[in-house]
């Protein structure tokens, strides 16, 4: 099978996102150590990687993907943090 026949056939069987791991070891982090490539979740089971960190008057804005998503997908905006706003960043 190829990789797109193996995610198909997953995402059919109900599991989106086989061979990823959408609970990740974690640790706070203050948004302004966070850069382009950290991984951070949204929420529970899921991860998202930023992929552009912008500046809006004094807040942190995070562009990001899901990780499971094709880097030809548009991106979207986490959120505008202070920034020493803590978030879960993956170890």
């Amino acid at each position: 099978m190829s990789k797109d026949e193996v995610m198909l056939a997953a995402a059919q069987a109900g599991h989106p996102t086989p061979g990823l791991n959408l609970h990740p070891k974690t640790r706070q982090t203050i948004a302004a150590k966070l850069r382009v490539g950290h991984v951070v979740l949204e929420s529970e089971e899921h991860p998202v990687k930023i992929v552009s960190v912008g500046y809006q008057t004094s807040l942190i804005v995070l562009h990001c993907r899901y990780i499971w998503q094709s880097k030809a997908e548009p991106t979207w905006i986490l959120g505008k943090f202070h920034p020493t706003a803590l978030l879960e960043k993956a170890v």
